[in-house]
């Protein structure tokens, strides 16, 4: 019961920090803000009084690192919560229950299983490509189905290399 609230706690502040639309006003994105924000924030500013200014200095360089910027930190949590789960699912269903279980739902299981690790590789492995001004047409066009109004506008231009996003 406790790793399943466990779950539930970390699948609920994924949502909060990365599905929720920040330019609303309601309570999932005041909770977003004040994880993001005020929190740090607020820990910035007691370490400083405790600890002085060089923790704050750390403290914000860290919080810039995990939630602003590109980061692997999402892959690393992946690739050990994915194969942890697998060994769980292996020692705590496969093995006692071998007997018991269709021989046909393990290997569908295991399929997919291997399948999901395969796509994850995959997903990190292949080189995403780049966009120029050149292409940039010929992609929006081929994308264009896919704005969804809150993280792909449609005809919004990137502030660094000035091309439709």
């Amino acid at each position: 019961m406790i790793m399943f609230s466990v779950t539930i706690l970390v699948a609920s502040l994924v949502y909060v920090l990365y599905c929720v639309n920040p330019n609303k006003d309601n309570a999932l994105s005041r909770v977003r803000s004040f994880i993001l924000y005020k929190l740090p924030g607020g820990i910035q500013d007691v370490g400083d009084k405790i600890f002085g200014p060089r923790f704050s200095k750390s403290f914000r360089w860290l919080s810039d690192y995990l939630f602003f910027s590109n980061n692997p930190v999402v892959m690393i949590c992946y690739l050990f919560i994915g194969p942890c789960c697998y060994v769980i699912y292996i020692v705590e269903v496969m093995v006692p229950y071998f007997d018991y279980i269709d021989r046909k739902s393990l290997v569908i299981g295991n399929i997919i299983a291997w399948i999901a690790f395969y796509m994850y590789y995959k997903t990190y492995s292949t080189d995403p490509g780049i966009i120029t001004p050149q292409n940039c047409e010929k992609y929006v066009s081929r994308f264009a189905k896919y704005y969804d109004g809150y993280l792909n506008v449609p005809d919004q231009e990137c502030h660094t290399c000035h091309i439709i996003k």
